[in-house]
């Protein structure tokens, strides 16, 4: 049996590794063709959005037999033994039960869709396949749960365990949705699964609406081209902290700054910058910049807590600046433009660096911080920007395609990702085949832990709008007070305080569709309000408990997060100033767009 298990373990990380390949050289082929050979392959995006769909879904599984699954785990970090073996138990057994829900109601609708003999437009695919996706996935994911509770119950020794669970009953609808959501997120069941879970609860105790609603929305959810660039972006963002392009990247920053009082500190931030423009994502960001500038800002005399933090802090500008994951998901929840989202995201990225800056040099003068030396001849910057020149291109290429309109999101970020291949490899020459596999495999990991949450939030949503749930919640937010600049306050500090909790791409869909109703209602824009969204939440990456990125520069350090905590207020600070211009002066968002004549 472990033979077998083994063999099936391999063969879907190599397909998943090899699916990504291929839709990354799919897609690359078609802008080729587009732009170089005035054709176009009419059937690429059909394709490409297919295999998508299957690498979302397998994806689950992967992230589940590694344990990877964005979870809340603060109730189960705080039992041991037994107690954190039967908590286990209870959130596997509501996860498998979830999970055979999805395989019935996922071969019924497979069976309905190869009944009608429905097929795709170009290629003429049977949907069946598409859709089969879903309940394969998901049994597979409830074996691997299966062996979870039956691991768990040797590890009790024999003994039984009890849980009472007690759940008030509730007469409103939505206390029973979001009720069973908090109840599930305590007993770690992962969030993607919450979500669904919470819905078919409230489906099944409030209305007559037919429960296939819920993996029907987990499929056509996840079919979108632009959800596409997620992976993507990822893989960029990992190709180049392996190939020697963030390194180069570093280094000409230095070369430029590092010569000024606390220039190590703005080469950290400026680096954090430049490689959020590529990545998209905040623990990328201060990953890979934090791994080359923390042992050198103490190796120069920085105070290694003040250095951790400050990777912390900058990395968070990695979902604001353009390319971003999460602003990709809230265009998606929220039907909105990525390029607009990227668009706007800029002024504030670049504003969320200069308030960072501003506390580093504040903070050096105080301290002392030696500089790296003396300021840099021409001769020197020319040198080290001809080093660093084809690295310092792929966020011009990222951005330049979308803002011309030659690519879209996701094209951009293939293109990114080829290119980062090609000069990693044949420039830099600093990359091994193994890096390659490792970097595809861990895109399609986090893509199962991340992307199929989209598909569960779409019936999430389509309930919340049929039940005109948003508009509830806005009467009663709106009926505590009219002042617009107390309500904007309220609604931050909730985000803040979501932000330190959850995950932002969770918190993204949950809260997107509840309070977007709310803010146009105060004359906010959306675009708008996915950026401060998205930057409040950006800001829980370094508040405790959740703080993901502290939790990587802790382990980048090796320093103790309780020596963090202070030297990170002085950044949450600045973030904060930034926050309230986002919020009350419409310009640093929509300035760049109105310029644009958007």
């Amino acid at each position: 049996m472990k033979k077998v298990i083994g063999f099936y373990n391999s063969l879907e990380a190599h397909l998943l590794v090899i699916s990504l390949a291929f839709t990354t050289l799919l897609i690359f082929v078609q802008v080729v063709m587009r732009y170089v050979f005035n054709n176009s392959l009419s059937w690429s995006e059909e394709l490409a959005r297919y295999v998508f769909i299957w690498q979302i879904w397998l994806g689950t599984s992967v992230s589940m037999k590694g344990n990877d699954h964005i979870r809340m785990d603060m109730l189960s970090n705080k039992l041991k033994g037994r107690g954190k073996l039967v908590l286990a138990i209870v959130a596997n057994v509501i996860l498998l039960l979830f999970c055979v829900f999805l395989v019935k109601y996922g071969f019924d609708l497979v069976m309905s869709m190869k009944a009608r003999g429905n097929s795709s437009t170009a290629l003429k695919i049977p949907m069946w396949i598409v859709y089969a996706s879903l309940p394969f996935s998901q049994l597979v994911v409830g074996l691997r749960i299966i062996g979870q509770i039956v691991t768990s119950v040797k590890n009790l020794g024999g003994g039984s365990g009890e849980s009472e669970i007690k759940e008030a009953e509730a007469v409103m609808d939505i206390l029973v949705l979001f009720g069973t959501f908090i109840l599930l997120v305590i007993l770690t069941i992962p969030i993607g699964y919450a979500i669904g879970i919470s819905t078919l609860v409230t489906l099944v105790c409030f209305t007559n609406m037919p429960l296939a609603l819920i993996t029907q929305n987990a499929i056509t959810g996840v079919d979108s081209f632009p959800l596409m660039a997620i992976p993507f972006f990822m893989l960029a963002g990992n190709l180049m902290s392996t190939g020697g392009v963030a390194r180069r990247i570093v280094d000409f920053c230095d070369t430029l700054l590092g010569w000024i009082t606390g220039g190590l500190a703005i080469v950290t931030t400026l680096a954090c910058m430049i490689f959020a423009a590529i990545s998209g994502s905040a623990m990328a960001t201060t990953s890979a910049i934090g791994g080359f500038m923390i042992p050198e800002m103490t190796k120069r005399g920085y105070d290694k807590a003040f250095s951790a933090s400050l990777a912390a802090s900058a990395g968070t500008i990695g979902v604001i600046i353009p390319p971003s994951i999460p602003f990709v998901i809230y265009a998606v929840v929220t039907n909105q433009s990525v390029s607009d989202l990227f668009i706007a995201g800029i002024l504030p990225g670049v504003l969320m660096g200069v308030a960072l800056i501003v506390v580093c040099v504040i903070v050096s003068k105080k301290e002392g911080y030696q500089t790296t030396g003396k300021c840099p001849s021409l001769r020197d910057v020319w040198k080290s920007f001809k080093e660093a020149f084809w690295a310092l291109m792929t966020p011009v290429i990222i951005l330049g395609g979308i803002y011309s309109g030659k690519f879209t999101p996701t094209e951009s970020a293939v293109i990114a990702v080829v290119y980062c291949v090609i000069v990693s490899v044949f420039v830099y020459k600093e990359f091994r085949l193994v890096d390659v596999y490792k970097s595809l495999y861990d895109s399609i990991n986090v893509n199962g832990m991340t992307t199929f949450m989209v598909g569960f939030s779409m019936a999430f949503a389509a309930y919340l709008t049929m039940e005109k749930i948003p508009a509830r919640i806005a009467a009663i937010i709106l009926g505590v007070t009219d002042n617009r600049i107390l309500l904007l306050l309220l609604i931050n500090l909730l985000l803040l305080g979501v932000g330190c909790l959850i995950d932002n791409i969770p918190a993204t869909i949950i809260l997107s569709p509840i309070l977007l109703p709310i803010v146009t209602n105060l004359g906010m824009t959306p675009i708008q309000f996915g950026i401060m969204l998205t930057m409040n939440l950006a800001i829980g990456f370094v508040t405790p408990p959740y703080g993901i990125d502290l939790f990587v520069a802790s382990a980048i350090s090796k320093e103790p997060m309780s020596r963090m905590i202070k030297p990170t207020l002085r950044f949450i600070l600045s973030l904060l100033v930034v926050l309230m211009l986002v919020t009350f002066v419409e310009p640093v968002t929509m300035g760049v767009l109105h310029l644009m004549g958007k």
